[in-house]
């Protein structure tokens, strides 16, 4: 199964919430999540960069980035902070 395009709305939307909230967030990911969701889309490391840094597979560390993207998503619809956020007015994520 190939992981489907990430959207870059997507993952702005869930870099935006306020530090303590992703913080708190991150720390529920397991490690390799954890580490390739920071690499890639909070330091701006490409996939090819990220599987390399961490000596990994590409589409390992593609998984992880698509695991802990849906992950964080399914934390920010619990989450009141996202509610003002531009995650519910887009209306790719409703």
């Amino acid at each position: 199964m190939r992981p489907q395009a990430i959207d870059r709305d997507r993952v702005e939307a869930l870099v935006n919430v306020p530090s303590s909230i992703l913080q708190s967030w991150l720390l529920q990911l397991e490690p390799l999540c954890r580490f390739v969701f920071v690499l890639r889309a909070i330091e701006g490391y490409t996939r090819r960069d990220t599987s390399l840094l961490l000596n990994a597979d590409d589409s390992l560390c593609e998984w992880a980035y698509v695991c802990a993207l849906e992950t964080m998503e399914a934390f920010c619809g619990t989450n009141t902070a996202c509610r003002h956020s531009a995650f519910e007015t887009d209306q790719n994520f409703v």
